[in-house]
């Protein structure tokens, strides 16, 4: 696609958007194993001993279990080692980018669509909860006129990128 619109002398806007590392964050037999051990995330509100400040539908919520620590941290190492043919995309593309002298000239932009539960406020899966696990997401942008390593700590939501990107 990329060699096409630049032998086409066309710009062009490319959306990947890879189905890893969602359920069953299967990874490619290449990458099965590679990430064993590596431990899942242990925020300091991971499995917390008092609840007693949170909702009742958090409150009411039983420790995670031994069993529940084990999925969490299985699907952690799933979820890696799915992550390894995303990276392998990416420089993919970067490359090809590269190869056909368009790199200088082109927006990267990564994202995710959300953040995921390991066990913090004891919940142990899922993102669809109002905390900042579930809310918190990468977002790294690449391109003409920014700066590397530059940051900001504005806040920035989906609804922001379109108007962004035409402009």
């Amino acid at each position: 696609f990329i060699q096409q619109s630049v032998t086409a002398g066309k710009p062009f806007f490319l959306y990947l958007s890879p189905h890893v590392p969602h359920l069953p964050s299967t990874p490619a037999p290449r990458h099965e194993n590679t990430f064993n051990g590596e431990p899942a995330p242990r925020l300091p509100s991971y499995n917390e001993d008092d609840v007693s400040d949170k909702p009742p539908w958090i409150s009411s919520l039983p420790k995670i279990s031994p069993t529940e620590a084990a999925a969490i941290q299985q699907h952690h190492e799933n979820r890696v080692e799915s992550l390894q043919s995303v990276d392998e995309a990416v420089e993919d593309i970067v490359n090809k980018l590269s190869a056909t002298q368009q790199l200088s000239n082109t927006y990267i932009v990564f994202t995710s669509d959300n953040g995921w539960q390991h066990g913090e406020h004891r919940i142990p899966s899922h993102k669809y909860k109002p905390y900042e696990e579930s809310s918190h997401m990468p977002l790294l942008i690449r391109g003409p006129g920014v700066a590397a390593g530059s940051s900001t700590d504005k806040l920035v939501t989906f609804p922001d990128f379109m108007p962004t990107f035409l402009e």
